[in-house]
């Protein structure tokens, strides 16, 4: 299965990972999942996206990020990828420019990835 979604870090963490080849209709489909659980979720959700081993998004994929709940939603935190390259990067900011999405990061490892949500969820818990 090219894309796989699971929610994790109690409830505060939706995690998915993608790989080679991804479908656009695959893509969109991966939309509904992350509705539900912003949806379901009772504080804010970050997102964290493996792309270590997705290289080339599908044509169309760039229209179609755009459409993503995660860059609408008001319980959408964080949003951070893990091993994009430099043109995943440039088409990912690209998307996050054009819908005002300013919560993007990029992280060459899973680990710095997940210790920086950690430090994110602790200080929003602290702020409570």
């Amino acid at each position: 299965m090219p894309i796989t979604i699971e929610l994790r870090e109690n409830g505060y963490v939706l995690y998915s990972r993608l790989t080679d080849p991804v479908p656009v209709n695959e893509f969109k489909a991966a939309f509904i999942p992350q509705q539900e659980y912003l949806d379901q979720a009772g504080h804010k959700l970050h997102i964290l996206v493996d792309i270590s081993q997705h290289k080339s998004p599908p044509p169309g994929a760039l229209a179609s990020a755009r459409q993503t709940p995660v860059l609408r939603h008001p319980n959408s935190g964080e949003v951070v990828f893990v091993g994009a390259s430099i043109f995943m990067q440039a088409l990912s900011s690209a998307v996050s420019r054009l819908t005002r999405f300013d919560r993007l990061t990029f992280f060459d490892t899973e680990a710095e990835a997940w210790d920086y949500l950690r430090r994110v969820i602790k200080e929003s818990q602290v702020q409570r």
